[in-house]
């Protein structure tokens, strides 16, 4: 409840990529018996899917530019 209680209206899980207050929360939550078809869940997923959301909570994506410009796969590998 806790997890589910950070969904936002766009369905974006918690405001990081990694931890208990992420959308990476929502695996966890599956993995403890939430069922994939749950309201919840696939707002969740389609949040982390939809391009125009996703990147309203940008914040844990700024490392991929640079492993772009490296050749390392970042945001576009």
């Amino acid at each position: 409840q806790k997890i589910l209680a950070k969904q936002h209206p766009d369905g974006w899980i918690g405001y990081e990529l990694h931890g208990i207050d992420s959308i990476e929360a929502v695996m966890r939550l599956i993995d403890l018996g939430v069922e994939p078809d749950d309201e919840h869940i696939k707002r969740a997923i389609n949040a982390l899917l939809t391009p125009e959301i996703a990147g309203q909570h940008k914040n844990h994506f700024a490392a991929g530019d640079a492993l772009d410009a490296d050749g390392r796969g970042g945001n576009k590998a």
